[in-house]
């Protein structure tokens, strides 16, 4: 079963069985989709996407993956990535992200990463929580703020279990500098 429908971005084209594998294919593909195995997305996907087994995306992702076993982004995502096994992102990653077993970026992160075993990124992007058994973080700039909850956390160098708060003081200084910026706004408006 295949048909190409066109769309006010792109030519999409779409095979498989509907609510149990479903390919599309498409430079970008605005969907919600629902199967009982999974779906692949060849192009940039912006949507929600259900699965019993899997998702994967090859390019870009924006959005909600939900699966049973694992969410597969082959470039940066942006959203939420709820899987039994694991989340994968081959970049960047501004989010959340909460797996049964492993979160693994190849990129920066930015957001929350809980998983039951470990959380590996390869820096963060402003802020980070990570909550897992192991939590790795390979490169810190000393810009971030970070905080790890596990039995063995490492940003950087840095090595710490249990919790293992770092820049936290530039945390603080941003949500005082934000809490200022809307108490200014706040006497403005009142005047």
């Amino acid at each position: 079963m295949k048909n190409t429908k066109k769309t006010s971005e792109s030519n999409v084209s779409v095979g498989g069985v509907p609510f149990i594998y479903q390919i599309l294919q498409g430079k970008k593909v605005n969907s919600y989709m629902v199967n009982l195995v999974g779906q692949k997305v060849s192009g940039d996907y912006n949507g929600v996407g259900i699965a019993g087994i899997g998702n994967v995306v090859v390019e870009d992702c924006n959005g909600v993956g939900i699966a049973g076993g694992a969410n597969l982004v082959g470039k940066d995502y942006n959203g939420v990535g709820i899987a039994g096994i694991m989340n994968y992102v081959g970049g960047d990653y501004n989010g959340v992200g909460i797996a049964g077993g492993w979160n693994l970026v190849d990129g920066n992160t930015k957001g929350i990463q809980v998983s039951g075993l470990f959380n590996k990124t390869k820096g963060v992007d402003g802020y980070l929580l990570q909550v897992g058994l192991i939590n790795l973080i390979k490169e810190i700039s000393g810009d971030e703020s970070v905080l790890q909850i596990g039995l063995y956390n490492r940003a950087g160098n840095k090595i710490v279990p249990l919790v293992n708060p770092v820049g936290m003081k530039h945390l603080i200084k941003e949500v005082k500098n934000k809490w200022n910026a809307r108490k200014s706004l706040e006497d403005e408006v009142s005047q």
